[in-house]
């Protein structure tokens, strides 16, 4: 007996209902996957490190102003780069006790660390984690190899140890779970950061690895580039640093723009870097902090064109069909995947 042919998957039309009830299942399969994988992007994106300030940790007049006057996602007292050789001990003991007497507001505050390297890196864990309160993130620079992770987890379960036997509970600042945020500066921690988000995950479990940062300036000296104002020689490095952070669910964050004088150049760069997948941008002052954390927000056309794709795909999804036209452009779940991610973004824009 003759039969009817098997639709196609594009076909416009569906005559026979177990096809139909079969692709509706495809569907449904295909975007539960999606949304389970979209749940965990949003996650990381919703822990907003948009602009993370770098202050040095021993200028009492600057921490102030950022604690009292800046209103910025992360404010990073600072101990490493900041900081000249001769003051560092003064640095760290500053930094433990802003933590004890100063209100940051809504900002999340971060102590960066000497690197491993330096042999400043176990000082710095004893005197900042110590005390009875404690930073909401921990900024371990320069990390090039496994060794450094596992040097600075043992550093950190023996002080925070030793604390909870004290204190009690270890928590950040805002009585969360501490977090660690680490710095790619080099050839080496980038060909190897794979493995070291890996192992950095590992850490603790008083510790949540939330994000890695990557180091422009040290990066470019370490592979002998030459700076220009449109980065084109740190392309390559940028890119693969977010397909590694993104492959480990972990939020990147971008570069600094040193000549934070020409605001439309640090425009210019936080705008290319959400392009790029970057969650955020460091900054080392008070004036990137709009340009910068407005650049990690979505645009009011953006926020509009999300709701009527969702809103579109949702009514799809319900007839089975799994791809469509909108404005011109094929819409599937990884379209949808962006959409949302916008949305959940939108939430934070100012009213």
């Amino acid at each position: 007996p003759r039969t009817s042919p098997s639709p196609s998957w594009f076909s416009d039309t569906w005559t026979h209902d177990a096809t139909m009830l079969k692709r509706t299942g495809i569907a449904r399969r295909a975007f539960l996957a999606w949304t389970k994988r979209w749940n965990t992007s949003v996650a990381e994106e919703t822990n907003r490190k948009r602009a993370v300030l770098y202050v040095p940790a021993h200028d009492q007049r600057k921490v102030e102003k950022a604690a009292q006057e800046i209103d910025v996602d992360v404010v990073c007292l600072d101990c490493e780069d900041a900081v000249v050789e001769g003051r560092k001990e003064e640095a760290r003991k500053k930094a433990s006790e802003h933590l004890q007497k100063l209100n940051f507001g809504r900002s999340e505050v971060a102590v960066r660390l000497n690197a491993v390297s330096t042999g400043l890196c176990g000082r710095d864990v004893r005197e900042v984690f110590s005390n009875r309160v404690l930073p909401d993130i921990v900024i371990l620079p320069k990390v090039e190899t496994l060794d450094d992770i596992q040097y600075f987890k043992s550093r950190m379960e023996s002080v925070l140890q030793l604390r909870d036997d004290k204190h009690g509970g270890v928590s950040g600042k805002r009585g969360k779970k501490l977090q660690l945020m680490i710095k790619c500066e080099s050839a080496r921690g980038l060909v190897q950061l794979g493995s070291i988000l890996e192992k950095a995950k590992e850490a603790s479990s008083l510790l949540e690895l939330t994000g890695c940062m990557f180091g422009g300036y040290d990066y470019a000296a370490d592979v002998h580039a030459i700076r220009t104002d449109h980065a084109t020689e740190l392309l390559f490095a940028r890119q693969n640093f977010v397909t590694q952070c993104r492959a480990h669910r972990v939020a990147p964050i971008d570069m600094i723009c040193i000549d934070y004088k020409d605001l439309n150049r640090v425009k210019r760069e936080a705008i290319e870097a959400r392009q790029f997948g970057f969650s955020g941008k460091q900054i080392i002052h008070p004036s990137s902090v709009e340009p910068v954390q407005n650049a990690f927000l979505p645009t009011t056309k953006e926020v509009e064109e999300a709701k009527e794709l969702v809103r579109l795909f949702e009514e799809k999804q319900a007839e089975g069909i799994g791809a469509f036209l909108y404005k011109g452009v094929m819409v599937d779940l990884p379209m949808l995947y962006q959409a949302r991610a916008i949305l959940a973004l939108s939430k934070h824009m100012p009213t």
